[in-house]
């Protein structure tokens, strides 16, 4: 049997936050999943298949060159993007 949802305190409503803006999406985007996806799918490649161990070579290659390059500008480019990470650490977030 399922537990009845609690209902929140009367008056207390989360706030709600807005569309993304495009510096945020922008962010988001360069963080990435860091090529994951691409090893997952090269692995998925039968045995069979002609090309599979280029195919895996160059997902390696492309997940090595997110963890390598990529990785390393986040922090440059959230400052680029003048991102006040201070600011966000010190507003209380939603409580569950």
């Amino acid at each position: 049997m399922r537990a009845a949802p609690r209902a929140s305190a009367p008056g207390r409503r989360r706030p709600r936050l807005g569309a993304p803006t495009a510096k945020e999406n922008l962010l988001v985007g360069w963080t990435g999943m860091r090529g994951i996806l691409t090893l997952a799918a090269a692995s998925a490649v039968p045995e069979a298949a002609p090309g599979r161990d280029a195919v895996q070579a160059t997902a390696l290659l492309v997940t090595l060159g997110a963890l390598l390059l990529q990785a390393p500008t986040i922090g440059p480019l959230a400052r680029a993007l003048r991102f006040d990470v201070r600011q966000a650490a010190a507003e209380p977030g939603p409580r569950h």
